[in-house]
């Protein structure tokens, strides 16, 4: 967070902010959005990867936050304490989907509009993956 300079404007609606944007060391009516995926409840991370705009996280974010986030996931899960997987497996999934999303985006501007699509999608192949459930059991999990 203190590395990756990711300083965006925050978007007005209705003359108020976004809720869940941290501002972390950038300046005012500006947030981080390294800062607010890692700092915010699990829950709330995936709700933002899944319904924000589409310029809400940058590529350098979602890079960021997928392999730190997976790295502390494998670590955690080596661990000999009880620490969940279902959440992790979700949060790095989606942020990973999210980036091919926004990656997409970048090259074939005409082809992708919504990256919540790709971060859902992403979010049910790495659950599935990491737990070992077949694919349509994933998706019922996700409905």
């Amino acid at each position: 967070m203190y590395f990756v300079e990711d300083c965006t404007y925050a978007q007005v609606k209705d003359n108020t902010t976004e809720l869940y944007n941290l501002q972390m060391q950038c300046d005012s009516g500006q947030y981080n959005s390294l800062a607010t995926l890692f700092l915010q409840s699990p829950e709330s991370t995936v709700k933002d990867l899944l319904h924000s705009p589409i310029d809400k996280f940058s590529w350098k974010s979602l890079l960021t936050f997928s392999i730190i986030y997976y790295c502390m996931s494998v670590w955690t899960y080596g661990l000999a304490v009880a620490s969940g997987l279902f959440m992790p497996s979700l949060l790095t999934g989606a942020a990973y989907g999210r980036l091919v999303g926004v990656l997409l985006h970048y090259v074939m501007p005409m082809a992708v509009s919504e990256p919540g699509i790709y971060a859902l999608i992403g979010a049910a192949s790495f659950l599935g993956g990491v737990t070992r459930m077949t694919i349509s059991l994933t998706v019922i999990i996700m409905e």
